[in-house]
């Protein structure tokens, strides 16, 4: 889908706000990434209610996205289509979109177009972005009905899901939480170049802005580098309507803030659907014989020794369709219920890592077939990251490391400097990929900044070159 021509369409449109509750919810997160950038997370929640629903009841939408920057020049667009099952009766169902990019220091536009494919109809909403500095000493507030530790064993994120390090919490632009359990969760990022002290204290706004409660200043340590802080609050009193959470902070010595809007409602809205309550029948039935083949391909990272081996690129669309239905029906976690979160979980994270780790070049890998890509489908997001830019004759390397559960890391390097990034080293045995050379590869003082980050011997000897 052309991004642009979605976003530059002249037909009816309706324009969002935050708060109006007629239109889109969009709203984004920023933290501070280790290389120097702003990384931004887009929270998009598109209103079943303003979408037409098709003779199979279901609503077929596209999404459309670009950053422009503040002369008005588009550094990134982005688009893809939705099919979900609408929700009968449920007026405040909607679903939820989620994306991620980063910028550097300046002021940026995003803009969002959703279109309406049965009546053309395309709502829109913008939201201007701010890229840091420098590191700030808090990120933004990120507000949540539900936060929880995930299982070692859970390596991709439930169904509406985001990950930040252990933890998954249900992302949304404008949290509502029912009066009967007004339980509020809230996640931040906190930045310090060594240890620190830090606190943190939590004011509810009226709509108006009038302060109507406050908490008492509760004490934290920030790690060297930063940390994730996270935690709940009680609202039980606070009466039904819409406020904002501002959060007080002071991290070694210095105070800053952050807001973000919730609203506390009598009853709980619909959940979001992200992206898909078909049944495996449903989900496949109207698909293209190239688009069955994009989702059949990834499928070697789950299938069992010769699952596949009926598969074939000659079958009919029909077989096609059918054998992957079938596929899923058996890993189906919840059969008899509305759609299949395990493989609405594997192809969100097959997009994930197309966006985000696709090769560059006129023959481009998709991403699910990259090293990095794989990694990421077998391991989940890493806790950690760092980069390291090419020095002397030492090649750009990323580095990804697993503190949760058993401690796993691995080394990639982008030998051609265009972006290529291969895997040279893991600690993991079996795992393929990897090169005997890796060492020499990296560098005596590249070898030197590894270890340091890794807090791990890998085998450097001798003395430095000269």
């Amino acid at each position: 889908m052309a991004v642009l021509g979605l976003l530059a369409v002249p037909v009816a449109r309706a324009q969002a706000t935050e708060k109006d509750g007629e239109g889109l919810r969009l709203g984004t997160v920023r933290v501070y990434l280790s290389d120097g950038t702003t990384g931004v997370k887009v929270l998009l929640e598109v209103p079943h209610r303003l979408l037409s629903r098709t003779a199979d009841g279901k609503l077929r939408f596209s999404v459309g996205i670009r950053v422009q920057d503040s002369t008005g020049l588009a550094i990134l667009e982005r688009g893809w289509p939705e099919v979900v099952r609408a929700v009968p009766g449920a007026e405040t169902a909607a679903s939820m979109e989620l994306f991620e990019f980063a910028v550097t220091e300046g002021r940026y536009n995003l803009l969002v177009a959703v279109r309406d494919s049965l009546s053309g109809r395309v709502f829109e909403a913008s939201h201007e972005v701010a890229g840091y500095r420098g590191p700030p000493l808090i990120s933004d507030l990120m507000l949540t009905p539900s936060l929880r530790v995930a299982d070692p064993s859970d390596t991709v994120p439930r169904q509406g899901e985001w990950r930040y390090g252990n933890l998954a919490l249900i992302a949304s632009p404008y949290v509502r939480v029912a009066s009967r359990s007004p339980q509020l969760y809230y996640l931040l990022e906190a930045y310090a170049a060594q240890a620190n002290s830090a606190s943190l204290s939590f004011e509810v706004l009226t709509d108006s802005g009038v302060p109507l409660t406050r908490t008492k200043p509760k004490a934290l340590q920030v790690d060297s580098g930063g940390s994730i802080l996270s935690g709940g609050l009680n609202l039980a009193g606070v009466p039904e309507g819409r406020y904002s959470l501002r959060v007080h902070a002071t991290v070694g010595g210095r105070d800053t803030t952050a807001e973000a809007p919730f609203a506390i409602r009598k009853t709980e809205a619909a959940p979001a659907v992200p992206g898909g309550s078909l049944s495996d029948e449903e989900y496949f039935a109207s698909l293209t014989d190239k688009q069955l083949d994009s989702l059949a391909a990834p499928l070697v990272y789950l299938a069992k020794p010769g699952e596949l081996s009926i598969y074939d690129k000659s079958l009919s669309a029909n077989a096609k369709a059918r054998f992957l239905a079938g596929f899923w029906e058996k890993r189906n976690p919840t059969p008899g219920g509305p759609g299949n979160p395990a493989r609405d979980d594997f192809y969100a994270q097959i997009r994930h890592v197309n966006k985000f780790y696709r090769e560059p070049g006129r023959g481009a890998t998709p991403g699910w077939r990259t090293d990095r890509g794989r990694i990421y489908l077998k391991y989940g997001k890493p806790d950690d990251l760092w980069e390291r830019p090419q020095e002397g004759v030492s090649p750009p390397l990323e580095i990804w490391r697993y503190t949760t559960g058993r401690f796993k890391y691995f080394i990639f390097a982008d030998q051609g400097r265009i972006g290529l990034y291969s895997l040279l080293h893991t600690d993991q045995v079996g795992e393929a990929g990897g090169r005997p050379d890796w060492r020499e590869i990296i560098g005596y003082y590249g070898l030197q900044d590894v270890e340091r980050y890794l807090g791990v011997d890998l085998g450097l000897r001798g003395d430095a070159p000269r």
